[in-house]
């Protein structure tokens, strides 16, 4: 029920990123679903989290984060001024790593498993491998 707050993953407590759509159906991006769990990387000051993808908007533009994985970021978190506008943040999703749209999962969950797939496809070393590729 959309009216129903439980519906919903609260900004403040659970690290969570919103995709373009339909960017984030696109072929290049793989089979990525509301529920997966991924990886956010500041460039800026090599600060990382684990956080699940939580929601999609019609857009152009990918990214857009909850206030909590913005504070774990080192991002002002305020929803009215914060945020980063430049191009330095990168989002890592695992495909096929979550529980579906409507199953918000703990925060060891979080952390657990997007760490146990983050190492799996090679962590913080893959990421200065092919952070080239993403300008």
């Amino acid at each position: 029920n959309p009216c129903d707050p439980r519906a919903y993953v609260n900004t403040e407590i659970y690290p969570y990123f919103v995709l373009a759509y339909p960017k984030y159906k696109s072929k290049k991006w793989g089979p990525v679903k509301i529920g997966d769990f991924g990886v956010v990387i500041n460039t800026l000051n090599n600060k990382f989290a684990y956080a699940i993808f939580a929601d999609a908007y019609p857009g152009e533009h990918i990214g857009e984060g909850s206030m909590a994985l913005a504070r774990e970021l080192d991002i002002n978190p305020d929803p009215n001024v914060g945020g980063e506008q430049t191009k330095s943040i990168i989002y890592i999703v695992f495909p096929g790593s979550g529980k579906g749209q409507g199953n918000i999962p703990t925060l060891d969950e979080i952390l657990q498993t997007a760490d146990l797939h983050f190492n799996k496809w090679g962590g913080l070393e893959q990421v200065k491998l092919i952070q080239d590729q993403l300008k």
